[in-house]
């Protein structure tokens, strides 16, 4: 059953039965989708607020830092308000003023 991390911390170990996985266990960061065996699954989603059922429709994957910023988000942010590479700052300053 694929399932997804949605817990407060930025990854998480869960061990897997030996005879159902080639490793016994897995790293799986948040928001990040994996596919458990079934006695695994029903164990995880008894914490529901940390599992939850990967669905077909799932929100894009975010990266957050520990404060819960969206990573992603403040760096398409910060690329947006930084001056091109051949304009210097006072260049930029100028155009947002126009």
């Amino acid at each position: 059953m694929e399932l997804r991390y949605i817990g407060p911390h930025d990854a998480v170990e869960v061990d897997l039965p030996p005879d159902q996985a080639p490793t016994q266990r897995v790293l799986i960061g948040r928001g990040e989708k994996h596919d458990f065996p079934a006695e695994v699954a029903r164990r995880l989603l008894e914490q529901d607020t940390n599992w939850e059922r990967a669905s077909a429709t799932s929100k894009k994957k975010t990266s957050t830092s520990r404060t819960g910023v969206d990573v992603d988000a403040e760096a398409s942010l910060a690329e947006e308000l930084s001056p091109a590479a051949d304009e210097t700052p006072a260049d930029a300053g100028k155009k947002e003023q126009s």
